[in-house]
């Protein structure tokens, strides 16, 4: 899993005449995956947010163009068909450790994409936020 180290702050923003920008308030949700992996290996995700904050998963074989809805916060970039994980709510630490197998990929398969993005439903906004997306490789386990 890649993960950056906080760095020095960047440029003050600078608009050209008759643009606007929105900040967003609150905390940025986080979202990782370990990735490529084999088929028969584990999987291992960290969702980062608020503590009580709760989690879920989402995730497709299809990447999506970018949809966002009064609903939530953010932008979703995996598309239908979707599955959904509950992953659940962030402890103290402000980070959510999940595990589990990789999926199988059928016979003739070398390797799978899978599409995913956390979205976390604010402990004291009830507000739903889409964190960053992430991409898992799959890799046949005879390579």
């Amino acid at each position: 899993m890649g993960y950056c180290a906080p760095g020095a702050d960047g440029q003050d923003l600078v608009l050209q005449s008759g643009a606007s920008a929105a900040f967003l308030s609150g905390t940025a949700h986080g979202y990782e995956v370990s990735s490529p992996v084999r088929d028969d290996e584990i999987v291992a995700a960290t969702i980062t947010g608020n503590s009580g904050d709760l989690a879920w998963i989402l995730y497709s074989s299809v990447p999506g163009l970018g949809t966002s809805s009064p609903s939530y916060d953010g932008e979703l970039l995996v598309s239908a068909p979707l599955g959904v994980y509950f992953a659940g709510a962030i402890p103290s630490s402000g980070m959510l450790a999940v595990s589990g197998p990789a999926p199988t990929l059928g016979p003739g398969v070398e390797s799978s994409v899978i599409y995913s993005q956390a979205v976390v439903r604010g402990a004291t906004t009830g507000r739903f936020r889409v964190a960053s997306p992430s991409a898992l490789v799959i890799v046949d386990d005879s390579f």
